[in-house]
Order: structure tokens, then C-alpha cells, then sequence
């Protein structure tokens, strides 16, 4: 009997970058840069202050337009249908704008309302009890600690079930405990989704991604796996990355 053909040669990729650029004023923040996620796949982007992540994941999700280049999810332009992006586009930034007069759950019920999610009620109570917040839900955001807030912020993120994720810091502020549980969150449904997440913290990048981006001065200079990234140095990926940047960020990383 034939053996089915591999989804990932069939199956588009949910996330297509092609060619982005973006400059402030005359300063270049990122430079031609093209990649793809797939599904299943967990994408950890690296690089030092200023090299241009946070400016990449808004130009991914549309908060941001390119000079040149193209962002595709799931077969949508996120430039030029950016409602019919957003569905199917999870995003949680760094330091995302919160009311702090709203509770949690009047929060994530404005959220819900905006994804079209019914019924409303049952879609917050179910998203929660998933990130371990529903304990948080009739406390208002104000009095949230960083890492109960940033639990609440990423069950919004994800209440409405999008293909992509883009994930900036995602367990910054959480304690051990908390990080081991979003980790395996999202290595459970990572089957069925393309995740991006972009962080400073190397152990995030061993502990969950499948694949790694790095980036310096606004260019893609490695696109690999963590183990063959970390092989550059004797299996230890912080002295790969500091190698590598120190060389200027030299585009002869290995690749996976």
C-alpha cells in the first residue's frame, strides 16, 4: 500500500514573508527579509536590542506597512485584507494597551464579541479554564500581577482559534510553573497552527521551538534549528548566537 505524501509537500505555508522593508526616517529596520512558517512548525526569532523583532512582528500582523514586500496567512494578504488576516492572525505584543478598569472577563468578552465567538459567555469561561486563569476572571486588570495579566492577555490572543501566532515574550512575568504550562500549551496545539514567537531569552528557544530566526540589523542572518544552531559551539546555542553576531552577523550559519 502507498504511503500517504508528507502534509508539509502539500500544504501551503500558514505564514509567508516575502521581501519586507521598513525603514524610520533614514534608518534601515528591516531589510529584504523572507522566511515562511508551516504548520506544526514553533519559530523562535532571536537577535540583540535594535535588530529589528519587535518592527517584524508588527509589519507580520499589519500594525505596521511595509515599503516593499508581502505578508501572506493563510492564503490572505495582510496588508491588503487585513479583516479576513486578522481571523485567522493571534497576536500578543510586548507591552500590549490594557484598560485597567475592566476585569478579565469584560476584557476577554469585548475580545469575543470583536471575533464573533458564540456564545460569548461560554467562549471566555472555556478560553480561561485552558490558560489556567479562570480564578482571574471577575479581577480587575489593574490589579493583576504582570504574570496573571500576561496569562489573561494570551488567552485573548488565542480565544478565537487562529492558524498563526505571533507571540512576542509570551511567558515574560510568569514563574517557572507558569512557563512549563504555556510551553506545553503551545507545544499541544502547535499540530495545528504556524507559531512565531519572538524573545531574549535562549532557554525559551531550547525549551519549545522547533526552529530558529535569527536576526541582526534588520537581515536574516540564520534560519536553522536550534540543535544545528547550538552545534556551531559545542551544543551551546548562547555561545552560537554571541559568536555569530560578534562576527557581524555572518550568513553562514549552518541550515536544518
Amino acid at each position: 500500500m502507498a504511503l500517504p505524501a508528507a502534509e508539509s509537500l502539500s500544504t501551503p505555508p500558514f505564514l509567508t514573508v516575502t521581501g519586507l522593508i521598513r525603514h524610520y526616517g533614514e534608518a534601515p529596520a528591516v531589510r529584504g527579509l523572507t522566511f515562511s512558517v508551516n504548520k506544526g512548525d514553533i519559530v523562535g526569532l532571536l537577535g540583540p536590542n535594535g535588530a529589528g523583532k519587535t518592527t517584524t512582528l508588527r509589519l507580520l500582523v499589519g500594525l505596521l506597512k511595509p515599503e516593499a514586500g508581502r505578508v501572506n496567512v493563510g492564503g490572505v494578504d495582510v496588508h491588503t485584507h487585513p479583516e479576513a488576516a486578522r481571523r485567522r492572525l493571534g497576536y500578543l505584543p510586548e507591552s500590549p494597551t490594557v484598560y485597567p478598569d475592566l476585569t478579565a472577563r469584560q476584557y476577554l468578552t469585548f475580545l469575543a464579541e470583536t471575533h464573533g465567538l458564540f456564545p460569548v459567555a461560554a467562549s471566555v469561561d472555556a478560553s480561561a479554564a485552558r490558560m489556567g486563569c479562570g480564578s482571574l476572571l471577575d479581577t480587575p486588570m489593574e490589579s493583576l500581577s504582570k504574570g496573571q495579566r500576561q496569562r489573561v492577555l494570551l488567552t485573548g490572543a488565542l480565544m478565537h482559534g487562529p492558524d498563526v501566532l505571533v507571540l512576542d515574550e509570551p511567558t515574560d512575568g510568569l514563574d517557572p510553573q507558569q512557563q512549563a504550562h504555556v510551553r506545553r500549551l503551545l507545544k499541544e496545539m502547535s499540530s495545528e497552527k504556524a507559531i512565531l514567537i519572538s524573545t531574549h531569552h535562549v532557554a525559551e528557544v531550547q525549551a519549545l521551538c522547533t526552529r530558529l530566526l535569527v536576526l541582526h540589523q534588520g537581515r536574516l542572518v540564520a534560519d536553522t534549528t536550534p540543535k544545528a544552531f547550538a552545534a556551531r559551539a559545542d551544543g551551546d546555542l548562547e555561545k552560537a548566537l554571541n559568536d555569530l553576531l560578534a562576527n557581524g552577523g555572518s550568513r553562514h550559519a549552518p541550515t536544518a
